[in-house]
């Protein structure tokens, strides 16, 4: 609207756009309310049973859904990715930031944002396709915790730094050095 509309036009508008605005914000709530009460309802014989939900054993025939083998499974290859990943990226980026030659840092900033852009799925095909047979040479079965935690490492390695984040936050990091190593007080 312009300038020269009326002020009660305007007002009226805004009262209609904000009474659109609360009606969208409450149908949306409305249906992830209703997803909520139906999967819960769906789910609800199962809940009733913690011990089946929770047991060792996988048989969905008889209605026995052991979920411990999957949790174990899940939190021991995030804690394999973690410990690959977190020692990793920080050595690279302490590397990256205070050794690296600025040629060979830019290099590595562009390869970092192009890891970045694959998609996990890929990675998760090159894990199957290329990983999982070569470890199968050395440490049999190829597919395992191993292959999971190594292609899981990858990709949260991948987001560790964009192009320019490692210089950024290098030049964080050597001025908080500076003035570590020179209190002010001496």
């Amino acid at each position: 609207m312009s300038l020269s509309t009326p002020s009660s036009l305007r007002h009226g508008a805004d009262r209609l756009l904000r009474g659109a605005s609360l009606v969208c914000a409450l149908s949306a709530a409305m249906v992830l309310l209703l997803i909520l009460v139906f999967l819960t309802q769906a789910s609800w014989p199962l809940l009733q049973q913690p011990a089946s939900l929770l047991g060792a054993s996988w048989q969905p025939a008889r209605g026995l859904f052991g979920l411990q083998a999957m949790l174990g499974a899940s939190l021991l290859s995030s804690l394999l990715a973690m410990l690959l990943a977190v020692p990793a990226g920080l050595l690279v980026s302490v590397w990256l930031i205070f050794y690296a030659p600025p040629a060979v840092a830019r290099l590595y900033g562009a390869l970092l944002g192009l890891m970045a852009s694959i998609p996990s799925v890929v990675y998760g095909l090159w894990g199957l396709v290329v990983l999982v047979p070569l470890l199968n040479r050395w440490v049999p079965p190829g597919a395992s915790l191993l292959a999971a935690g190594i292609v899981a490492g990858a990709c949260a390695g991948r987001n560790h730094g964009g192009a320019d984040g490692g210089r950024q936050c290098g030049a964080v990091a050597r001025v908080d050095l500076r003035a570590g190593a020179h209190p002010p007080w001496r």
